[in-house]
């Protein structure tokens, strides 16, 4: 069947979810207002609405389809397109490397005025060292511009970033205790020199101290600000070793800056223990000898995962300072008003 169709922007296709089944097949689902008769969805090599390279199917009495990947050695992008309904441009949030475990696209949020933020412009990471020969060749498809690196001197002189021709590597700490030296906030490393848990105290008070360093006076969160206003350097690799915390804190800045609500990010910031849930189920395994208890266990989880309570520490005790985020962001990285408006118009669609 030909893929003829002609526009009626009206309603939103709701709840739309993409994900990968298998290493080659794609799973679209979305839920509608109205019952749909037909949705038709395209194939597109870049992240942009219009532009389609062609039509993958047509779908009729359904809101779920299940299609090969049609170039698994690269991203793609996908438009669902139905009478009466606005076009989505779609892709995976989990970019499927083989080397990382929580390598991700902030693409796709939608802001409080009602758009949303482009896909292939600002990626998130845990460390890059283990990507493979072909995750680096996807990687260079995505033609990124500049890697981000929050993690400490020693943790990336144990496992520095692979070398890639044409993209700027940039390393700050984002943790200012550490910055020129040789501790890190990797917490399989903590483990491992540490004679006890006890030793790392309340995990919640630890990474409460954490985030609190983290959300003042961070030079690798305003070198990323001041990169995200420059178009020339993006889109952009962020990360630190698990890309939860450090990470987490400048996805987070990057999508209040544009608009996305608090809920969303935070939503965002948990993704982490999804996609983290098997490495650190295999990382209890490998810590045995240390974790003899259920008490144990629970301790090394809460500095393993990403909790709500930690990002909200961070963003109540932001309002406690200057009363609101976008204070906050004009503040601490000049990011005022008129520059929120051009970041939008860049990275907004």
């Amino acid at each position: 069947m030909e893929c003829v169709y002609i526009e009626k922007d009206k309603d939103h296709f709701e709840n739309l979810e993409i994900k990968r089944v298998y290493d080659n097949k794609i799973n679209i689902s979305w839920n509608s207002k109205k019952e749909l008769n037909q949705v038709k969805i395209y194939w597109n090599k870049t992240p942009e609405i219009n532009g389609f390279e062609e039509c993958i199917t047509t779908v009729e009495g359904k809101n779920s389809v299940t299609f090969d990947d049609p170039d698994v050695k690269r991203r793609n992008y996908f438009i669902l397109k139905a009478d009466g309904y606005v076009s989505e441009i779609v892709a995976e949030v989990l970019v499927p490397f083989k080397g990382t475990s929580n390598f991700r696209d902030l693409g796709g949020y939608k802001t409080k005025d009602g758009r949303k933020v482009k896909w292939n412009i600002f990626y998130r990471s845990d460390e890059l060292a283990g990507l493979t020969e072909e995750d680096m060749e996807y990687l260079k498809s995505l033609e990124i511009k500049t890697i981000l690196d929050y993690r400490s001197k020693g943790e990336v002189s144990v496992k520095p970033d692979p070398v890639i021709e044409g993209i700027e590597n940039v390393n700050i700490s984002g943790m200012k205790s550490l910055d020129n030296k040789d501790g890190n906030f990797d917490m399989t490393s903590l483990m491992k020199n540490s004679k006890s848990l006890k030793e790392l105290g309340k995990p919640e008070e630890f990474l409460k101290n954490g985030y609190l360093e983290m959300i003042f006076e961070n030079e690798a969160f305003k070198k990323l600000m001041e990169y995200i206003e420059n178009t020339d350097k993006t889109p952009i690799i962020q990360h630190c070793t698990a890309g939860k915390d450090r990470t987490g804190i400048g996805a987070a800045l990057i999508l209040l800056a544009l608009g996305v609500p608090e809920e969303t990010v935070i939503e965002d910031y948990l993704l982490t223990n999804v996609y983290r849930s098997q490495f650190n189920e295999a990382l209890i395994e490998s810590f045995g000898n240390l974790l003899k208890d259920e008490h144990s266990k629970e301790i090394f989880k809460a500095f393993m995962e990403v909790r709500r309570e930690y990002i909200e520490y961070a963003f109540n005790t932001i309002k406690e300072r200057y009363g609101s985020i976008d204070d906050y962001l004009n503040k601490e990285y000049g990011i005022n008003e008129e520059k929120r408006t051009k970041l939008k118009k860049n990275y907004l669609w």
